[in-house]
This record gives C-alpha cells, structure tokens and sequence, in this order.
C-alpha cells in the first residue's frame, strides 16, 4: 500500500501546473560510438515513456543506419524529412547545413496531424520520423550537415500536444559540432 502511494506521488509531482506532464516538449539526445546501443537506448527509452503515457516521437537521425522502423515493428519505412523539406542544397534542395548557414529551418515545426502519412510510422503510441539518409550513396558520398539541421530544428506536435522528441544520432560526435546539440533538453 505504502509502496503504491509512494509511486503515485511520484507520477503526479512529474506533472505540470498546466496539467502537461514534465517532458513533453522536451528533446532528447542519444549519443555514442559506433555499435554501443544507442539505437536500442533509443527504441526502449520511447516504449518506456509511450509506457508512461506520454506522445512520444522518435526521430532517426543516423544518416547511415537502417533499420529503426523494424525495432519498432513499423511495416514500412518511411520517407525522409529530408525529402519534406526538398532536400540537401549541395544537390539543389533547400536544406542547408548548420556550419555554413546557421539559420532555424523554415517550417521546422510539425504537426503529425497534417504531415502526409508517408513521412512517418507508427506503433500503437510512438511516432517514427527519419530525418534523412545517404548511407545508400557508399561511403564519403557527401555531408550530412544538412540532415543535422533538421534534427536541430524539428519540433512535433500530435493532437496538438507537444511529444517527447528521442534522437536516435549516427556514431560519434559530429553533430555536437554542428549544433544539434543546443536544441537538446
């Protein structure tokens, strides 16, 4: 009994004033070498706050890596923010990268209500956005900087209500250096 009263005030002193629970809104980053766990950090850590109730958006932000949307038991993949946005600008596009043009990414800021479906999976509760990719390119096929913007800008609503924002970012710590980092909670 204790226990459980214990656990309840726990749940309820996370909440906010407004009635919002304490992390929704927030962005959180997972970081790491190569093959040290952070894409299945990143899948647990959103089914265990999907677990908690909150709207939780899972963004894929490793340019290279494949294969998230399996984790998560998503059918198909979707396509890449990257392509929403009209691509890299090195082939055309209008996404810049962060290191040359520091400027927010105009319409950075997402409704999963009015995004087309086939930018993004879902589970029962946690919402799949990949944000770009050029692994299928081979290696040195060309700077990411670009798909760093997006993760550095993006911010989803569901339902009007902010979501916990889990990126997934690629081996090392380049994306540090290119700002992604200063959007993190």
């Amino acid at each position: 009994m204790e226990i459980t009263a214990t656990i309840q005030k726990k749940k309820e002193s996370r909440k906010k004033v407004e009635g919002q629970k304490s992390l929704s809104g927030k962005r959180i980053g997972i970081f790491g070498k190569g093959g040290s766990g952070k894409s299945t950090c990143a899948v647990l850590l959103a089914k265990g706050l999907s677990n908690e109730g909150y709207h939780v958006c899972l963004l894929d932000a490793d340019s290279t890596n494949l294969g998230l949307e399996k984790a998560l038991g998503i059918n198909r993949t979707p396509v890449s923010l990257l392509e929403y946005f009209g691509g890299m600008v090195f082939s055309g596009g209008a996404v810049t990268c962060p290191v040359d043009d520091p400027t927010r990414l105009p319409g950075a800021e997402i409704s999963i209500d009015s995004l087309p479906t086939q930018y993004y999976g879902q589970d029962d509760a946690i919402t799949l956005l990949i944000a770009g990719k050029i692994g299928d390119q081979g290696p040195g096929a060309g700077c990411d900087g670009p798909i760093s913007k997006i993760t550095r800008d993006l911010h989803v609503t569901i339902g009007g209500q902010p979501t916990v924002t889990v990126i997934d970012f690629k081996a090392g710590f380049e994306d540090i250096a290119r700002g992604a980092i200063t959007s993190l909670d």
